[in-house]
């Protein structure tokens, strides 16, 4: 009786724990949409509009779409990620998602010199006006996410 007793306690712990990572995960994904969405910088390099996510399965997404109609695609799941670079100052910069070689989806439609379908290794976002704890906050949100997908 004792042995059935402390199996169910394990067991009912162990859900416990997957539910607090659930949370975290989601914490950690909303915070790197807003953060991103806050300091998006993508309409003053001639984007008409962007979309980005990071979605339940563990992948980043990121859309936009320019000025002449081009759209780009990214996609790249989370634990890919090996690091972030930012390129700038706190007025503005290009955030460098650097992931494992060949593990980006690429893709452009609409692009006057032929749709582009390949794989890439670094996503590059342009940020303006973020600052150092917020890119570091940034940086422990992907951290997070990587070890736990």
């Amino acid at each position: 009786m004792n042995l059935l007793y402390v199996l169910s306690f394990v067991f009912w712990s162990f859900l416990g724990v997957l539910n607090d990572t659930d949370e975290l995960k989601s914490f950690y994904r909303k915070q790197i949409e807003e953060l991103l969405r806050k300091y998006d910088a993508d309409r003053f390099i001639g984007s008409k509009s962007f979309t980005l996510e990071v979605n339940n399965n563990g992948f980043l997404r990121y859309k936009r779409i320019l000025a002449s109609n081009k759209t780009e695609y990214y996609s790249v799941r989370i634990e890919k990620v090996q690091k972030l670079n930012y390129f700038g100052n706190e007025k503005s910069g290009w955030l460098s998602v650097v992931c494992e070689p060949s593990s980006v989806i690429f893709q452009s439609y609409r692009d006057p010199s032929g749709d582009v379908d390949s794989m890439a290794h670094e996503i590059h976002l342009p940020l303006r006006g973020i600052s150092e704890e917020e890119l570091n906050s940034l940086n422990k949100s992907f951290d997070f996410l990587r070890e736990n997908y």
